[in-house]
C-alpha cells in the first residue's frame, strides 16, 4: 500500500501562539501547533496522513528534519484563519 502524503506551504504564523496555516491544494488549510520549533512563511511542510489530529510531525524541506506538532483543523476556509489560529 502507497503511503499518503499531505504537503503545502506555510501561509500564516501566530508566533505569539505558535500557531501556524498551511496552504493544502485543494483543501483549504491545515492548522498546525508547533511544538518547540520554528518555520517561516514559504517554509514547505508535509506529513504522512491526509487528515491527522492530536500530536505528530511534520517534515520541514528547509530545516530537512521532522519537527513536533499537534495537528488542530484541516479544510479551514480563508476567512476562519484569524479565528483558527488563535488571533484575540
Amino acid at each position: 500500500m502507497k503511503e499518503t502524503t499531505t504537503s503545502g506551504p506555510v501561509t500564516h504564523i501566530n508566533p505569539q501562539r505558535a500557531m501556524i496555516a498551511v496552504a493544502v491544494e485543494g483543501n483549504g488549510f491545515t492548522i498546525i501547533e508547533l511544538i518547540g520549533d520554528e518555520v517561516e512563511i514559504g517554509d514547505a511542510l508535509s506529513w504522512t496522513e491526509s487528515m491527522p489530529l492530536g500530536g505528530g510531525k511534520v517534515y520541514s524541506n528547509h530545516q530537512r528534519r521532522w519537527l513536533d506538532v499537534y495537528f488542530q483543523n484541516h479544510a479551514v476556509n480563508p476567512d476562519q484563519l484569524r479565528q483558527q489560529l488563535l488571533y484575540e
